[in-house]
C-alpha cells in the first residue's frame, strides 16, 4: 500500500500509529443522503494548506470518521453528529455507514471529548469511491 498523495507536499509524519482494518464498521458524515467522490475529498485535496503538521495530518491530510462497535454506539455516534452538525430543515444529511476495501487505506484512532469513538482515515494511492463498502446510511434530520 502506497501513501504518496499523503505524503508529497509535506514534511509531516502522518502515517505514524496507524492501522489497517478491513472488519470493522466506521462512520461518516454526508453531504446528503447518498454519497460519491466528493464525500471523500480531504481538506488537503480541496487546495487546504497549513504548516503546522497537527493541523496537516489531523485535519486536512484525513477524513473524520468514527468506528462503530455495536448498534448503541452507532445510535450514540449519529446523537454526537446531530448535536455537532448544524442541521438545517431544507438540508438532509445522512451518515454512511461503511467498511474499506484490503489496501484503501489506513486509520488512526484520535478520540476527542464530543466524540470518544473518533477516528482518522488516510486513504491509499488506491483509494476510489469502489473501495467503500456501503452497509447503510442514516440520515440524521429526516
Amino acid at each position: 500500500m502506497t501513501f504518496e498523495n499523503i505524503t508529497k507536499d509535506s514534511k509531516c509524519n502522518c502515517l505514524e500509529s496507524t492501522f489497517e482494518d478491513t472488519e470493522s464498521l466506521y462512520a461518516r458524515v454526508l453531504r446528503k443522503q447518498t454519497f460519491d467522490d466528493k464525500d471523500f475529498l480531504t481538506k488537503w485535496e480541496k487546495e487546504h494548506r497549513h504548516d503546522d503538521c497537527e493541523t496537516v495530518c489531523s485535519d486536512l491530510k484525513c477524513l473524520s470518521i468514527s468506528k462503530v462497535d455495536s448498534d448503541a454506539v452507532k445510535e450514540e455516534i449519529v446523537n454526537i453528529y446531530k448535536k455537532i452538525m448544524n442541521l438545517s430543515p431544507k438540508y438532509k444529511k445522512g451518515v454512511l455507514l461503511f467498511k474499506i476495501k484490503e489496501g484503501a487505506g489506513v486509520y488512526k484512532k484520535t478520540p476527542f471529548d464530543d466524540n470518544p469513538y473518533h477516528h482518522d482515515l488516510y486513504k491509499s494511492d488506491a483509494f476510489s469511491i469502489d473501495s467503500i463498502i456501503n452497509s447503510g446510511i442514516e440520515i440524521l434530520n429526516p
